[in-house]
Protein backbone atom coordinates (compact mmCIF):
# COMPACT_ATOMS: atom_id res chain seq x y z
CA UNK A 1 0.00 0.00 0.00
CA UNK A 2 2.67 2.34 0.87
CA UNK A 3 4.44 1.58 -2.48
CA UNK A 4 1.50 2.52 -4.44
CA UNK A 5 0.65 5.90 -2.37
CA UNK A 6 4.61 6.56 -3.05
CA UNK A 7 4.27 6.11 -6.58
CA UNK A 8 0.80 8.62 -7.03
CA UNK A 9 3.33 11.19 -5.50
CA UNK A 10 5.84 10.96 -7.78
CA UNK A 11 3.62 10.71 -10.23
CA UNK A 12 2.16 13.84 -9.79
CA UNK A 13 5.17 15.77 -9.20
CA UNK A 14 6.59 14.45 -12.54
CA UNK A 15 3.38 15.34 -14.07
CA UNK A 16 3.80 18.93 -12.47
CA UNK A 17 7.14 19.42 -14.20
CA UNK A 18 6.05 18.00 -17.27
CA UNK A 19 3.65 20.97 -17.21
CA UNK A 20 5.83 23.70 -16.38
CA UNK A 21 8.40 22.86 -18.41
CA UNK A 22 5.88 22.95 -21.59
CA UNK A 23 4.67 26.22 -20.50
CA UNK A 24 8.40 27.03 -20.04
CA UNK A 25 8.96 26.09 -24.12
CA UNK A 26 6.16 27.57 -25.10
CA UNK A 27 6.73 31.11 -23.87
CA UNK A 28 10.42 30.65 -25.15
CA UNK A 29 8.87 29.62 -28.40
CA UNK A 30 6.62 33.08 -28.17
CA UNK A 31 9.11 35.36 -27.29
CA UNK A 32 11.31 34.27 -30.50
CA UNK A 33 8.50 34.43 -33.07
CA UNK A 34 7.24 37.99 -31.12
CA UNK A 35 11.21 39.32 -31.18
CA UNK A 36 11.16 38.16 -34.90
CA UNK A 37 8.18 40.28 -35.95
CA UNK A 38 9.90 43.24 -34.57
CA UNK A 39 12.92 42.70 -36.13
CA UNK A 40 11.02 41.96 -39.40
CA UNK A 41 8.70 45.31 -39.27
CA UNK A 42 8.98 48.99 -40.24
CA UNK A 43 11.29 48.83 -43.05
CA UNK A 44 10.20 50.13 -46.25
CA UNK A 45 10.42 47.76 -49.20
CA UNK A 46 12.92 49.83 -50.82
CA UNK A 47 14.98 50.28 -47.65
CA UNK A 48 18.65 50.15 -49.08
CA UNK A 49 22.31 49.74 -46.64
CA UNK A 50 22.68 54.39 -46.89
CA UNK A 51 25.17 54.94 -49.19
CA UNK A 52 28.87 56.68 -48.71
CA UNK A 53 27.01 59.94 -48.96
CA UNK A 54 25.78 59.21 -45.66
CA UNK A 55 29.22 57.87 -43.90
CA UNK A 56 30.75 59.74 -41.15
CA UNK A 57 30.38 61.12 -37.78
CA UNK A 58 27.56 63.76 -37.93
CA UNK A 59 26.20 66.16 -35.32
CA UNK A 60 23.58 68.64 -34.75
CA UNK A 61 23.23 71.95 -32.68
CA UNK A 62 20.52 70.15 -30.05
CA UNK A 63 23.80 67.30 -28.96
CA UNK A 64 22.46 64.36 -31.07
CA UNK A 65 24.99 62.54 -33.33
CA UNK A 66 24.62 60.08 -36.22
CA UNK A 67 27.49 58.00 -36.28
CA UNK A 68 27.15 55.84 -40.24
CA UNK A 69 29.97 53.20 -41.06
CA UNK A 70 30.76 52.52 -44.74
CA UNK A 71 29.69 48.75 -43.81
CA UNK A 72 26.47 50.07 -42.74
CA UNK A 73 25.98 49.96 -39.43
CA UNK A 74 25.17 52.83 -37.02
CA UNK A 75 25.11 54.55 -34.22
CA UNK A 76 22.54 57.33 -33.01
CA UNK A 77 22.32 59.55 -29.78
CA UNK A 78 19.66 61.69 -28.87
CA UNK A 79 18.91 62.80 -24.97
CA UNK A 80 18.07 60.00 -23.64
CA UNK A 81 17.72 57.56 -27.13
CA UNK A 82 20.35 55.83 -27.98
CA UNK A 83 21.45 53.01 -30.68
CA UNK A 84 24.41 51.61 -30.58
CA UNK A 85 25.50 48.98 -33.50
CA UNK A 86 22.61 48.98 -35.75
CA UNK A 87 22.25 49.90 -39.50
CA UNK A 88 21.54 52.63 -41.39
CA UNK A 89 18.77 52.32 -44.24
CA UNK A 90 17.43 54.60 -46.98
CA UNK A 91 13.92 54.47 -48.40
CA UNK A 92 14.33 56.71 -51.48
CA UNK A 93 10.77 56.29 -52.29
CA UNK A 94 9.75 57.41 -48.56
CA UNK A 95 12.29 60.21 -48.66
CA UNK A 96 13.72 58.93 -44.91
CA UNK A 97 17.19 57.93 -43.24
CA UNK A 98 16.39 54.67 -40.24
CA UNK A 99 18.75 53.83 -38.14
CA UNK A 100 17.70 50.75 -35.96
CA UNK A 101 18.89 47.61 -34.32
CA UNK A 102 16.53 44.51 -34.40
CA UNK A 103 13.96 46.85 -36.04
CA UNK A 104 14.06 49.46 -33.25
CA UNK A 105 14.94 53.11 -33.84
CA UNK A 106 14.31 56.26 -35.24
CA UNK A 107 12.82 56.77 -38.73
CA UNK A 108 14.14 60.30 -39.65
CA UNK A 109 12.23 62.11 -43.16
CA UNK A 110 15.29 63.23 -45.01
CA UNK A 111 14.88 66.83 -45.79
CA UNK A 112 17.75 67.52 -47.45
CA UNK A 113 20.21 64.53 -48.61
CA UNK A 114 24.04 64.82 -47.36
CA UNK A 115 25.46 67.62 -49.55
CA UNK A 116 28.78 69.39 -48.46
CA UNK A 117 29.18 67.74 -45.65
CA UNK A 118 25.65 68.86 -44.71
CA UNK A 119 22.22 67.03 -44.27
CA UNK A 120 18.92 68.02 -42.81
CA UNK A 121 16.31 65.15 -41.45
CA UNK A 122 13.14 66.03 -39.64
CA UNK A 123 14.10 69.51 -39.53
CA UNK A 124 17.55 69.20 -37.91
CA UNK A 125 21.06 70.09 -39.65
CA UNK A 126 23.23 67.68 -39.26
CA UNK A 127 27.04 68.58 -39.74
CA UNK A 128 30.59 66.36 -40.37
Amino acid sequence: MEDAETYRKAHKVMKGQLIKNNLFLLAAALAAVIISGIACSGGAADAKPAGPEYVGAWSAKDGSTITIRSDGSADYKSGSTTVTGGTAEVSEQEKTLRISLFGIGPKFKIDKPPANDEMTLDGVVYRK
